[in-house]
């Protein structure tokens, strides 16, 4: 069995607006992607709202996910395949973060878990998922002081900044973007449609690098 971590924020955990309720197991991309590759794989869900890559969230505390992805290797090692998707909780107002910042944030992460002495002899391949775009709606959602205009654009440099600088680190690098959108409640967060296709696409780059 081939063992895949999927390390994320809100759309990996499956947050549903305006309810603030969350996605079933088999709408969740995660579970999805589990259902899509069968039972030789085991897809391991880590979502938690508001992570960021590597930021402390003051406001809301225990968002760090270059720290607590250590925590998250050590349980679920050995790994074959980890996948992240985060860098979309970084780009809120307070933190003042450029897309190249962010970039830079999620090289840190790739070294953590290339340097882990528990995973040395067994590192797991990486991808690093770059989110889907910030939306149209987010302006009129709850999350719209939070985020702000300037959010809305930098999340659609972000997944340059991941492509020209990842790779050398050793990551690969998809672009969610070009398969999925933010649902139109929020502009933040996938719909079950968002959620299907981003599955599909990652059946796709599962069964490239891992087979």
């Amino acid at each position: 069995m081939k063992n895949i971590l999927v390390f994320g924020d809100s759309n990996t955990w499956g947050y549903l607006p305006p309810q603030e309720d969350r996605y079933p197991y088999d709408v969740r991309y995660p579970g999805r992607l589990q259902i899509l590759l069968g039972e030789n794989y085991y897809v391991i869900e880590d979502g938690l709202n508001g992570r960021t890559v590597a930021l402390d969230d003051s406001m809301f505390g225990n968002k760090n996910g270059t720290e607590q992805l250590k925590i998250a290797l050590e349980c679920h090692r050995p790994l074959d395949l980890l996948i992240v998707m985060l860098g979309s909780n970084d780009l809120k107002k307070r933190f003042s973060m450029t897309a190249c910042d962010i970039a830079f944030e999620m090289v840190h992460l790739i070294l953590t878990v290339k340097s882990f002495n528990y995973i040395v002899h067994r590192c797991p391949e990486i991808l690093i998922v770059s989110p889907p775009y910030i939306g149209d709606a987010w302006d009129r959602s709850m999350f719209s002081d939070m985020f702000g205009k300037e959010a809305y654009d930098k999340s659609r440099e972000l997944a340059g900044w991941y492509q020209k600088l990842l790779p050398g680190f050793g990551a690969r690098v998809f672009d969610a973007a070009q398969v999925c959108e933010a649902g139109p409640i929020d502009g933040l967060h996938l719909d079950p449609a968002g959620h299907r296709k981003l599955a599909d696409a990652l059946f796709t780059e599962v069964k490239n690098i891992i087979g």
